[in-house]
C-alpha cells in the first residue's frame, strides 16, 4: 500500500467533486435544505435552556449532595450535546442560511470555555482538508499515550490503550480548555501548519472566553458552594463531558 503523507500532492483527483456533485443532487431532488430546519432549532432551544437551568440549580440552590451529582452528570452530558448539536452546525456554517446566526451558534463553544476561532482552523481546515493525515490533522493528534494512526510512531504502551483510553478521554475536556487552546494560542500553530492570523477582536474574544470560564464555572460556585464542592462538581462535569465529546 502507498504511504499518504501531508507530503501528498492530490491534482487529479475527482473525488469531491463527484461527491459535493451527487449530494447537491441529493438535496435538489429530495427538496431539502442544507441547512437547519424546525427540529434542529427545536433541539437547539432545549439544549440551551438546560444549560442554563442546570447551571442554576447546581449554583445556586442548596439540595442533597446526590441530586448535586447528578445534576452535574447531566450537565456534563448538555455540554457535549452542545459541542455535536449546536456548535458544530454553528461553526460549519450549516445551522442557518444566516451568517450571522451561524456565527452565534458556533460561538456557543466559548460558552463551553472553548474557542470557535482555533476550532475551524483546526477543524473545518485541517481536519476537513488532510482527513487523517498525521502531522496535518489535529483530530488524530490526540497525545503519545493514543495511537490512532497507523504513520503515527509504536510505542510499547501502545498495547495497553484499549484500557487506559477511557480515563484519558474523560479528561479531555479540562485539558482542551486549560492547554490544547493555549498551546495552539502561543505557538500559532495546529498541527504542523499555521493558526490564521487573528485579528485584534479574535484576540480580546480568546481572552474574554477564558476569563468568563473560570468566573462562572470556578470563581462564581465558591463564593456560592465553597471550594471542595466547586472542585468536586466541576471533576464530574468535565469528566462526564470528555467521555462524551
Amino acid at each position: 500500500m502507498q504511504e499518504v503523507s501531508a507530503k501528498t500532492k492530490i491534482t487529479d483527483n475527482n473525488f469531491f467533486p463527484t461527491l459535493k456533485k451527487k449530494v447537491d443532487a441529493y438535496f435538489k431532488q429530495n427538496d431539502l435544505k442544507t441547512w437547519g430546519n424546525s427540529k434542529l432549532y427545536t433541539k437547539a432551544t432545549i439544549l440551551l435552556a438546560s444549560f442554563a437551568i442546570l447551571y442554576s440549580l447546581i449554583v445556586f440552590v442548596s439540595m442533597p449532595i446526590w441530586l448535586s451529582i447528578t445534576l452535574c452528570a447531566i450537565f456534563g452530558l448538555n455540554l457535549a450535546a452542545i459541542g455535536f448539536n449546536v456548535m458544530h452546525d454553528g461553526a460549519h456554517g450549516s445551522f442557518s442560511n444566516n451568517k450571522h446566526v451561524n456565527y452565534m451558534m458556533g460561538l456557543t463553544l466559548n460558552l463551553m470555555g472553548g474557542v470557535v476561532f482555533i476550532w475551524k482552523n483546526k477543524h473545518n481546515k485541517n481536519h476537513h482538508s488532510f482527513t487523517n493525515i498525521e502531522g496535518m490533522d489535529d483530530d488524530i493528534n490526540i497525545g503519545p499515550f493514543i495511537r490512532v494512526s497507523t504513520h503515527q510512531k509504536r510505542r510499547w504502551y501502545h498495547k495497553f490503550q484499549h484500557v487506559y483510553a477511557y480515563p484519558l478521554y474523560a479528561t479531555s475536556y479540562a485539558f482542551w480548555v486549560f492547554f490544547q487552546d493555549f498551546k495552539k494560542y502561543f505557538t500559532r500553530k495546529v498541527a504542523n501548519t499555521e493558526l490564521a492570523k487573528m485579528s485584534v477582536k479574535e484576540h480580546i474574544i480568546f481572552w474574554a472566553t477564558k476569563l468568563a470560564y473560570i468566573t462562572t464555572f470556578f470563581i462564581l460556585p465558591i463564593l456560592m458552594k465553597g471550594v471542595l464542592a466547586t472542585i468536586l462538581g466541576y471533576l464530574i462535569v468535565s469528566v462526564v463531558t470528555g467521555s462524551n465529546r
